[in-house]
């Protein structure tokens, strides 16, 4: 790693120029130093060597996340890499709503939006109107959540940590608006001081943005129609939203070291350290087997129709993957413990995608029997098509496709009633919970069940009737035979002792 870094510092130096070069290499030299070190961290331990186990323990580098980031923790990106080694983090998808941007199209950060719904205009306005009558402490909050973050991002310079902590002084700051001090050069001050600081650890290709910025906001601050109160939101949300790209920016850096660490053994006996370390450390609530209770339950579930672990596992990942209530609180429940830590949105989703599955399938019966006839391959394919695309989209509502439905069937039987439009609508309605749902979503489970001990098998889904949407099949399953594989070889101890206790 060493070799590739001294050879990564020659096509910086002609990227960077030699002083931003020094910044990357200086962060980069502490992960080195973190993978490096021996001793276990104290939040995420390297992976201890198992009980008569002489091989070498797996160490990871260690990411030191900055103080109201929101980036994951180093274990969780490990995890992400393990999963796909392509993995990058991506900025949140609030920067793609139009009612969170200003008008220089950024988004109203997190750190000041709160849990706040408004768009921008009214969350500046209250921001603006808190600080005229005198409430400063979100001002002061947001501040030393810069500062904070600033450090952690050169936490080996204990110059800059000065410079900042001199620079954002909380106690001099309260001194100045309580006695009402503080004004727009003091605003200025601070603010031009944190963009040197973000020009300087920002990517070369935003420099040009962030000048631009303080060059903005000096004219706005030597405008005498401006008060400081007005031009503190956008001030500080900038800062904030420009630290956020840095954090993004270091935390790729890092998964890029991180992935040559993860794959294989190395990376399995890590998650299977830090998972350990929580049951031992009392966060989760433990059966008699030693293991998380609700392990102990999933396994329990499924055992009885199961001859072997491996069985039982792919049994209940099935009926994971095909469960039928929409209420989510209910569904994670029945999680355990070991996917709840990382997979809860990706599970989320593929059982969304396969209830979309399921619903194509029942929608296209139910075409052929209000039709009263066999239709036409060319109709059901229409209807499987528009089917397709409606499905797939989160933004269509259960209205939309009654209306589809309605108008598949009209074409088809024109001079419709209107009771007979009703009683259509009605069925559709009532598909999500009718018994042909339900049979649907069994048979997806037990092609699912079969694909994972076998492969992917078309005809498993010709025989089970499923063949029309094998395209989607397949997606779903390579989703879940990723996720499977990988859990199962993490935490097949754990399972192991949940089902040997459960057998006894």
């Amino acid at each position: 790693l060493e070799q590739q870094l001294k050879s990564l510092e020659t096509r910086l130096k002609k990227l960077l120029g030699k002083e931003k070069c020094g910044q990357w290499l200086d962060r980069a030299q502490t992960f080195i130093n973190d993978s490096a070190n021996d001793a276990e961290p104290e939040d995420e331990p390297a992976c201890e060597s198992e009980e008569n186990d002489d091989s070498p323990k797996a160490v990871i580098p260690q990411y030191t996340l900055p103080k109201a980031s929101i980036m994951p923790s180093n274990e969780r990106m490990a995890y992400e890499l393990m999963l796909d080694p392509e993995f990058k983090l991506e900025a949140t998808s609030d920067k793609d709503k139009d009612e969170n941007k200003n008008k220089n199209g950024d988004s109203v950060n997190e750190v000041i939006r709160g849990n706040a719904g408004d768009g921008t205009e009214m969350i500046y306005r209250r921001f603006t109107d808190d600080l005229r009558q005198g409430k400063y402490e979100k001002l002061v909050a947001v501040l030393i959540n810069i500062r904070e973050r600033l450090i952690q991002l050169t936490p080996n310079r204990t110059d800059l940590k000065n410079q900042l902590n001199d620079a954002i002084d909380e106690s001099l700051i309260r001194q100045q608006l309580k006695e009402k001090a503080f004004d727009k050069k003091s605003l200025f001050n601070i603010i031009s001081f944190l963009g040197q600081r973000i020009i300087n650890l920002q990517a070369p290709a935003r420099n040009e943005d962030t000048n631009m910025w303080l060059k903005k906001l000096n004219e706005a601050h030597m405008d005498a129609s401006n008060d400081w109160e007005t031009l503190t939101p956008a001030a500080v949300n900038y800062a904030l939203n420009e630290i956020a790209k840095i954090e993004l920016d270091m935390a790729n850096f890092h998964l890029s070291v991180l992935g040559q660490h993860v794959q294989g053994e190395n990376g399995i006996k890590y998650q299977r350290a830090t998972f350990e370390k929580k049951i031992n450390s009392g966060e989760y609530r433990c059966g008699h087997s030693g293991v998380p209770c609700d392990i102990e339950a999933w396994i329990f579930d499924s055992r009885s129709e199961s001859s072997s672990l491996i069985s039982c596992l792919r049994t209940a990942f099935a009926k994971l993957i095909c469960f039928e209530s929409d209420n989510a609180t209910e569904f994670i429940r029945s999680m355990p413990e070991t996917l709840r830590r990382f997979d809860v949105e990706r599970i989320l989703h593929i059982n969304y995608q396969g209830k979309t599955l399921v619903t194509g399938v029942v929608l296209e019966v139910l075409y052929s029997q209000v039709l009263g006839k066999k239709p036409s391959q060319s109709m059901v394919a229409v209807l499987r098509e528009r089917l397709r695309v409606l499905l797939k989209d989160p933004s269509i509502t259960a209205e939309d496709i009654q209306q589809e439905m309605l108008l598949r069937v009209k074409e088809a039987l024109p001079g419709l009633t209107q009771d007979e439009e009703n009683n259509l609508v009605s069925l559709v309605k009532q598909s999500r919970r009718s018994a042909l749902f339900k049979t649907v979503m069994r048979r997806f489970e037990l092609f699912l069940k079969s694909a994972l001990k076998e492969g992917f098998q078309e005809k498993n889904l010709q025989r089970l009737g499923l063949a029309a949407w094998t395209a989607e099949a397949k997606e779903i399953f390579e989703e879940v035979a990723k996720l499977f594989q990988l859990n199962n070889a993490i935490y097949e101890p754990f399972y192991e002792r949940a089902y040997s206790f459960r057998s006894e």
